[in-house]
């Protein structure tokens, strides 16, 4: 008796394995892709991206600051002029600690340019080549000394003496209005200044615009003189200066009576 057959095992279905998927997000990979990055990777980027550019523009920053200290510090050197060239000159006061100046009119004077430029400290005597003295002025009205006042003008043959003063850079603008720079009336120039026995001195000084010869007044003359004669100028030359030819101008101003009084005490201590 044959035995029934025995029943044929039945076969398990296979079972792909599946893709692999992201674990924070469920999202499957596909073959030869990879896979979008995660919100936290997508911070942590935009993070690395402004830390870069903040570092990029602080380092720019600190070049640009670099480059302008660098450039502050490098020497101004001063803008010389040949003697018998009159062209302006404009020589910023902090340029340097101090500078030397050239008088030749009413600032031959010490206690005339103390009054606005109490620095001034004399150097000593020189005379300027290839100049001659001169007064004038654009429009009388405008002068408080009543006349003209002295400038310098290009004369090959004669020479300027003058006083050679010590001032404090501080004391430039001060000076620079003194000389009416800013309306126009003189000009700064840079000058050769002859010494003798010492050499040549480089000293700023200041020459007349639009120049209209006029005599000065009777006050003004007295000023030049006067500081002529306290700080030594040659005698020849101080002769000449007493041989200058007057205007008849003997009003009172504020200003003329300032001049009169420091004229009046420097003659009482000459007396004394």
């Amino acid at each position: 008796m044959n035995s029934p057959p025995s029943p044929r095992p039945s076969r398990a279905p296979q079972k792909h394995p599946a893709p692999p998927s992201n674990m924070r997000t469920g999202t499957r990979t596909t073959r030869g892709h990879s896979p979008p990055p995660s919100r936290p990777d997508r911070d942590y980027i935009k993070r690395e991206r402004l830390v870069h550019k903040c570092w990029s523009i602080l380092m720019n920053g600190l070049l640009l600051l670099l480059l302008c200290m660098i450039a502050n510090r490098k020497p101004i050197t001063a803008m010389t002029v040949p003697l018998n060239d009159t062209k302006q000159v404009h020589t910023p006061a902090g340029e340097g600690d101090s500078f030397c100046y050239f008088g030749y009119g009413s600032n031959l004077l010490r206690e005339r340019l103390q009054l606005q430029s109490s620095s001034a400290v004399l150097l000593g005597v020189g005379y300027l080549t290839g100049y001659k003295l001169a007064f004038g002025f654009p429009d009388l009205q405008d002068s408080r000394w009543g006349g003209g006042v002295a400038t310098i003008i290009p004369s090959p043959e004669d020479d300027v003496w003058g006083v050679i003063w010590h001032l404090e850079a501080a004391d430039r603008p001060s000076l620079d209005d003194q000389e009416g720079v800013k309306i126009g009336l003189y000009s700064p120039i840079q000058v050769k200044i002859q010494q003798e026995n010492t050499g040549e001195v480089s000293c700023l000084t200041y020459q007349m615009n639009n120049f209209n010869s006029t005599l000065p007044s009777p006050l003004y003359k007295k000023v030049i003189c006067t500081g002529a004669k306290q700080n030594g100028l040659p005698a020849e030359y101080v002769k000449k200066l007493d041989a200058i030819k007057t205007n008849n101008y003997n009003e009172t101003t504020p200003f003329t009576i300032q001049i009169k009084m420091i004229l009046h005490h420097l003659q009482n201590d000459t007396l004394e």
